[in-house]
């Protein structure tokens, strides 16, 4: 199989982890026996409209068999303009989008979220899956250095301010690691570092503190800061404190009130069963396993159960109207071409002929239809149509009623195309 992987450049200082840790999993998944081919979304890019970046990556990513996106929300855009399938990775939540961007890119791209609680409310994701992080590059150090670095995005100057005291009630020195350049509350303000100068700096350091996150973004350095032995303090309802294991870790406080004891806490953990616990479960391989499975399921066209079109060897259909309780598609079967002779069990369907002539097979019996027509499919039925016009496409209406209308409700007892 054959993976474009699109992520961010190493241009964007604020995705140096994201991008290490898209890099690892590439890694991993090659020696799977994956081609993996890196596409950077570059700061040129940046410079032009949504549809042009999306040709530059499309001409990138073609001759692939899944586009495996890590960047943002351009892949629902690319859904529209390409057959591959495509799998998103999405690292936190989504503010006022609406809800056609997704469902009319469902015929080709799966969401997969960081943590539970990076996704956004309402829309669909296939998995989890948490980021590998472990690498030939990573540390251990037993003896940290005297710092605590707060990192986070939006910081608030309260939040600074807590993140001070707590480090002052524990002689510690105070670190910054985010967007903000200088701070005037008493500590040192770090520029983002790339992967050697940052694996070092947080894995030197005696604690990691978040205390906010954009939009439930994980902060990948707190991830990085647990592989290398660092306990992370975070406040809870945070997408990081999902993946701290409390007092193995790091720990978890509910309010600002208890930053200073969580900190004093931390401080005491055992390095070495921090660095063991989070390799262990930030193992890339791990990760690289569940996007295998992933991969397979999308390359079987399993994940796509909410797709919105889709173009088999026969002909082409497309989903006209979607309901927790049915299903409308408009149907085209090509000169001289035929369904797969086929059953559902979780519901039945009505064709209604709108152009052509079609001729149906309904559990061994052949029923002509002209266009006008209509006939019903019991649940459970075998049945098929065929085209046996030359010159004509066969145009129905195909209305689903049951209670699940996936494409995996499919039991094939022949076809034609081989995928029975």
């Amino acid at each position: 199989m054959r993976v474009a992987f699109l992520y961010p450049s190493g241009r964007y200082r604020k995705y140096w982890a994201w991008a290490r840790s898209v890099m690892l999993l590439g890694k991993a998944l090659e020696s799977k026996g994956i081609e993996i081919k890196p596409v950077e979304i570059s700061q040129d890019d940046s410079e032009h409209n949504d549809l042009e970046i999306a040709a530059a990556v499309l001409q990138r990513s073609s001759g692939f068999d899944l586009i495996h996106n890590f960047h943002g929300l351009l892949p629902i855009r690319l859904a529209e303009l390409t057959e591959i399938p495509i799998i998103s990775t999405l690292n936190g939540r989504y503010k006022n989008l609406p809800r056609s961007i997704f469902i009319h890119s469902g015929s080709h791209c799966a969401l997969v979220s960081t943590a539970n609680l990076a996704r956004t409310p309402d829309f669909h994701y296939e998995a989890t899956i948490e980021p590998g992080i472990t690498g030939s590059d990573s540390l251990f150090e037993k003896y940290p250095q005297k710092y605590l670095v707060l990192i986070g995005a939006a910081l608030k100057p309260f939040d600074v301010q807590a993140a001070v005291d707590a480090a002052q009630g524990s002689g510690l020195e105070m670190m910054i690691y985010s967007y903000i350049k200088k701070t005037s509350l008493g500590a040192a303000a770090m520029p983002y570092l790339q992967d050697q100068a940052r694996l070092k700096f947080l894995s030197e350091a005696s604690c990691v503190l978040c205390l906010r996150e954009k939009s439930g973004e994980v902060p990948i350095e707190a991830l990085e800061a647990m592989c290398s032995g660092t306990p992370v303090v975070s406040s809870g309802g945070l997408a990081i404190a999902e993946m701290v294991e409390q007092g193995i870790t790091g720990v978890i406080f509910d309010s600002l009130d208890g930053i200073k004891e969580s900190v004093k806490t931390a401080l005491r953990l055992d390095r070495k069963s921090c660095f063991e616990a989070a390799s262990k479960r930030f193992d890339t391989n791990l990760a690289a396993e569940k996007y295998l499975n992933l991969y397979q399921s999308a390359s079987s066209g399993k994940i796509f159960s909410n797709a919105r079109s889709a173009s088999p060897p026969w002909g082409r259909w497309m989903v006209l109207d979607n309901s927790p309780f049915y299903k409308v598609k408009r149907i085209e079967v090509s000169c001289g071409k035929r369904l797969s002779y086929q059953k559902h069990f979780r519901r039945r369907e009505h064709w209604f002929i709108v152009k052509g002539e079609g001729i149906v097979t309904l559990d061994g019996a052949e029923i002509h239809l002209e266009a006008g027509r209509s006939l019903e499919i019991p649940k459970g039925a075998a049945h098929r149509i065929a085209n046996p016009s030359a010159n004509e496409v066969l145009i129905l209406i195909e209305t689903q009623q049951g209670d699940y209308f996936g494409e995996d409700d499919i039991v094939r007892l022949s076809d034609d195309f081989g995928r029975v």
